[in-house]
């Protein structure tokens, strides 16, 4: 059977099967802070769901003698059982702001916390979910705006609202104008140019195809220059061409242009730090290879990115620094995405 790693609604975390534990040595999350329902209990798949939800406040998930399963806040020293155990991974992003150099923290002053600019040393921990910011040490609580605010709904509301309010909702971000990097390889991804004979008989012609490719980092190339999603499914929009990704039947995958051939639009998501399309995973030459879970060489990261969102009336406001403040503002100012794993 092929590795599967959890990764709900692309809130970035994986489990790994632990050693059986006496469920009574285990302390376990508040139900009442983290909204924890019965439906959260009735199997591995809803149990991990909600641990990958509530961030630092949940560190796994035990399947308990009475067939619930319950979500661990703290594994103590907990002699080894007979219950079988998960250990979470939490993978997060800490936001660098390019021209700066700085990264967002989390001020906490008698429990009303803000966004503040701080050393790399103090950087918070994010993880993404639903288009959503979530703070890993304050899991109650998620980007709006330049603020901090509690995460409201159950998680089949936020779904719904993701789908059906993407363009109007001030909590749920896009990141644009990005470079996506490969660190391994030094290759960022980049347009590619080919003239290809289209028509039939006397009605053929020349076309130059516009496809996906890679190409050495170049921070002022703007074919390196592209809008993705941070969670669920999204498409791959180049600044050049104006175009999502997409693919023709004829003339293949892959391809921004020309506009005459637009087909069908590739949608892809995010899985531990790579692009995933079908069973493939975007390899460091800008192609797409059956996936591999042991392959390190084919790990993305946006670079450079504006952060935005869009008010009611449609007009985009930017993560923004400003006199040492974090605000929001008319234009976009680049932030890396910087990866970790807790």
């Amino acid at each position: 059977h092929p590795i599967v790693l959890y990764d709900y609604d692309r809130a970035n975390a994986f489990y790994t099967q632990w050693s059986g534990v006496e469920e009574g040595e285990l302390t376990y999350v508040d139900e009442t802070i983290y909204g924890v329902v019965d439906y959260d209990k009735k199997n591995w798949g809803t149990a991990k769901n909600k641990c990958a939800f509530i961030g630092s406040a949940c560190k796994g998930v035990v399947e308990l003698s009475t067939g619930e399963y319950g979500l661990i806040s703290d594994f103590r020293a907990g002699s080894s059982g007979p219950q079988k155990s998960f250990k979470k991974t939490q993978m997060v992003v800490f936001l660098k702001h390019e021209a700066s150099g700085r990264y967002i923290g989390i001020e906490n002053r008698d429990h009303q916390l803000s966004l503040t600019v701080v050393d790399k040393a103090q950087a918070a921990p994010f993880y993404t979910s639903y288009g959503r910011f979530i703070s890993f040490d304050f899991p109650t609580h998620h980007i709006v705006r330049n603020t901090l605010q509690p995460v409201t709904g159950t998680v089949r509301e936020i779904a719904l609202n993701f789908d059906f309010n993407l363009h109007v909702t001030n909590d749920h971000w896009h990141l644009t104008h990005c470079n996506i990097h490969n660190t391994q390889s030094g290759k960022s991804l980049d347009l590619a140019y080919k003239e290809q004979e289209v028509g039939k008989k006397k009605r053929k012609r020349l076309e130059t195809f516009v496809s996906l490719t890679s190409a050495d980092f170049n921070a002022t190339a703007s074919s390196q220059r592209f809008s993705v999603g941070i969670s669920r499914y999204w498409n791959l929009l180049s600044d050049v061409t104006g175009t999502n990704m997409f693919r023709d039947k004829n003339y293949g995958d892959s391809l921004f242009g020309p506009p005459e051939f637009l087909g069908k639009e590739l949608s892809l998501m995010w899985h531990k730090r790579r692009v995933l399309r079908a069973a493939t995973f975007l390899g460091s030459d800008g192609e797409f290879h059956p996936y591999d879970y042991e392959d390190t060489t084919n790990l993305w990261n946006p670079r450079d990115c504006s952060i935005s969102n869009s008010e009611s009336v449609g007009a985009n406001r930017f993560l923004a620094i400003k006199d040492g403040s974090v605000v929001m503002g008319s234009e976009y100012q680049g932030w890396t995405f910087e990866y970790g794993d807790l």
